[in-house]
């Protein structure tokens, strides 16, 4: 039974402080397990250690919509539910660009654990920001929702239909870190030349290691790694990322408590995500499309009621839209049923049809298993290479995941 009021009036997640401060201990203390467990191991992790993180991971969430429901009813388990499986799915489209990045970059199997854990606690920040900025700015002005609807539908079709490439080298961040940061003297700052050649380029990207430092202390003076640059590349496209992932996911609830929940919990779990579908992640041929109609959907869904409205305010008296419901202040409303229903049924169907034409692709998937497990990783200093290696060679699957990151930025380049 939910919990009630004084006035018996149901309790709203967002309404109730402890809850908050709870659920914001629980994260800290999931992230501190994390940090020591990666601190103690010395090694990758590997597909089955992944394996079990993730389906921890996701049992917690579970768990958690278990509490929501008993505490606040249905219809906020089932908000949950739709958010973190939103959200779920559109972070397997960043971790396209993840893998794009350590391999470019070269980056040793045991320093991705260290950049992935580092980004996710940047990562909930900058989430958690966004979400109150947004909530906030939802709450006083009612019209940002129609301005996320459009976002989504603009981003929809850049996601499902661009297959530009993006360079990481020529990011926005790894430029201004050249210009204003002390690095390393073998670290990227030379390869600023966008004339020079990709094999030029990658002895210069894939220098500047100094272990699992951020920061060294060289000739008398403090200066940053190549693994700093690496997380604050990772970080850059999370920032974009979350451009869409917010606004998406206030299309399916406005309760902040439910939009940050379950946004938490995603991003918890992204870490053993990454090293768990490394391996089959280029087999994921149909995620983008799969991905643009379900960023398509939620933005027409927040754009309808809007003009149902604005058709209403002229006299016109449109009909109610097959799905839509009106609510006790007659604004139109499309339960989150059903929008859970098409989420899970259009990322089953673009999952299904990706294996089905993947099968033979073996190749493509022991790619991305390699930069996990680090079989392409090569020594420090050994980029004397004249391409760039298999893993940063531009599959179908990759260019679509870079051209998603890529535009999500605002122009100039990547972030």
């Amino acid at each position: 039974m939910p919990l009630l009021l004084a006035d018996e009036t149901i309790l709203r997640p967002s309404t109730a402080p402890g809850l908050w401060a709870g659920f914001v201990v629980f994260v800290l203390i999931m992230v501190g397990i994390d940090l020591i467990l990666y601190r103690r191991s010395r090694s990758a992790l590997s597909t089955r250690s992944a394996a079990l993180w993730s389906v921890f991971w996701i049992g917690l969430a579970m768990g958690f919509n278990l509490l929501i429901w008993r505490w606040f009813g249905s219809a906020k388990a089932e908000e949950f539910l739709a958010g973190y499986l939103l959200e779920e799915s559109l972070s397997v489209d960043n971790l396209f660009v993840f893998l794009l990045v350590f391999a470019f970059f070269k980056v040793p199997p045991r320093e991705q654990r260290r950049v992935l854990l580092w980004g996710i606690v940047g990562a909930m920040i900058l989430r958690a920001i966004m979400i109150l900025v947004g909530a906030l700015l939802i709450e006083t002005f009612a019209w940002v929702l129609a301005v996320f609807g459009v976002i989504l539908v603009v981003s929809a079709w850049k996601v499902a239909f661009h297959d530009e490439d993006a360079d990481p080298s020529q990011s926005r961040i790894v430029r201004f870190c050249r210009w204003a940061l002390p690095l390393v003297d073998d670290s990227p700052r030379a390869a600023a030349d966008p004339s020079a050649s990709g094999s030029a380029r990658m002895q210069l990207m894939t220098g500047g290691y100094r272990g699992s430092k951020f920061f060294v202390v060289e000739d008398g003076k403090r200066k940053v790694t190549t693994l700093f640059l690496v997380l604050l590349v990772i970080e850059g496209s999370d920032v974009m990322f979350a451009v869409d992932s917010v606004p998406a996911i206030f299309g399916v609830t406005s309760d902040p408590f439910i939009v940050f929940s379950s946004n938490m919990f995603a991003i918890l779990g992204l870490r053993a995500l990454f090293f768990l579908i490394a391996a089959a992640i280029q087999r994921l041929r149909y995620l983008n499309i799969g991905l643009g109609v379900v960023l398509g959907f939620i933005g027409v869904k927040m754009l309808i009621p809007f003009a149902h409205e604005f058709l209403e305010a002229r006299g016109l008296h449109p009909p109610v839209p097959p799905g839509f419901v009106l609510n006790d202040k007659g604004h139109l409303h499309l339960p989150v049923r059903i929008s859970l229903l098409v989420i899970v049924g259009v990322l089953a169907l673009t999952a299904l049809l990706s294996i089905l034409t993947t099968r033979g692709d073996s190749g493509e998937a022991a790619g991305g298993e390699a930069v996990a497990s680090g079989d392409q990783a090569a020594p420090l200093g050994d980029a004397d290479d004249t391409a760039l290696p298999p893993d940063t060679r531009a599959t179908p699957a990759q260019g679509q995941a870079a051209a998603s990151s890529s535009e999500r930025e605002p122009p100039g380049g990547p972030a």
